[in-house]
């Protein structure tokens, strides 16, 4: 039987609103072992514990980040962040 409850989802970096000087961002984070996630609708690798992570290229200026989790069931969490890229 599936859950009906969506995977957790949490984001270990990077923090909303971030400012950073580089040209990519390596997003790390957490959810529910066995659930997939995605970063900006490209796959990210997660390992049996549940911990991911991806490297996502930065344009100048503002980014929007959106994360999602989702299990066999089609449950999905979501998380949309912005992060700030300065030269």
């Amino acid at each position: 039987m599936f859950s009906a409850s969506k995977p957790t989802l949490s984001i270990s970096f990077p923090t909303d609103g971030a400012i950073v000087d580089t040209a990519t961002i390596t997003v790390t984070g957490s959810t529910a072992p066995g659930a997939n996630v995605a970063v900006n609708n490209s796959p990210a690798v997660v390992d049996t514990t549940g911990s991911f992570e991806f490297t996502l290229p930065l344009q100048s200026g503002e980014n929007v980040i959106v994360i999602t989790s989702s299990d066999i069931a089609g449950n999905t969490d979501r998380v949309e962040m912005r992060v700030k890229r300065e030269n």
